[in-house]
């Protein structure tokens, strides 16, 4: 990975009154210029709260918008922030490889593990777990998104039979997870989509050594 750009669209509101940060036209011009510039991929960053000014990640979510700049773009990757906090791997792992086949192999997870009070409050808690137990629990988390990708042998299946030899139940009991699988869909045509780390304690190395492609 040579070279990604964030996509920020712009301002939240604008003097025609129009709102940009909602435009899906503005976001697959932004990914077709990366593009067109050669750029490895695009990267979205997210949180999913507003800040206490109003503003802050005010834009579609992501993994709803990946899709839609996917049919439009042919060579860009397509890197998406998901949180393992707030979460739950078997539906991250089906939407991020689901992007990986619309793309044809181009998708790519952000892991974090949200810090903000404020998104806690958006999912019933006061405020956030402690560093160490989200840790624990992102550990965990993709640990079971990467199994559940690998859970099929194959890159293309021989029949819808549970018992067929390309793919096989995860059967993962864990910490925080207990998770059959296998997952709906086969694995990506490289392998599993691309994982990427940005945290700096030692838990978010720890992290990134483990499980992370690009940090």
């Amino acid at each position: 990975m040579k070279f990604t750009v964030n996509l920020i669209p712009g301002p939240i509101q604008t003097a025609d009154g129009t709102h940009p940060f909602i435009d899906i036209d503005d976001f697959v011009r932004s990914a077709q210029l990366a593009e067109e510039s050669r750029v490895d991929a695009v990267f979205f960053a997210d949180s999913q709260a507003l800040g206490p000014d109003g503003l802050g990640f005010a834009y579609l979510d992501p993994l709803t918008l990946l899709p839609a700049i996917a049919r439009e773009t042919e060579h860009v990757g397509l890197i998406a922030t998901a949180s393992t906090t707030y979460g739950t791997p078997y539906a991250l792992a089906r939407a991020i490889l689901s992007i990986d086949h619309i793309s044809r192999g181009r998708a790519g997870w952000n892991i974090i593990t949200t810090m903000d009070p404020a998104v806690s409050r958006n999912f019933g808690l006061d405020e956030p777990p402690s560093r160490d137990e989200r840790y624990r629990r992102a550990d965990e988390f993709a640990e079971v998104v990467e199994k559940l990708w690998l859970s099929w042998r194959d890159d293309v299946t021989r029949s819808w039979d549970l018992d067929a030899p390309d793919r096989s139940p995860i059967d993962h009991d864990g910490e925080f997870f207990s998770v059959a699988g296998p997952l709906q869909i086969p694995r990506s045509r490289q392998g599993t989509p691309v994982v990427f780390q940005a945290g700096g304690s030692d838990q978010g190395i720890g992290t990134a050594a483990r499980f992370a492609d690009g940090v």
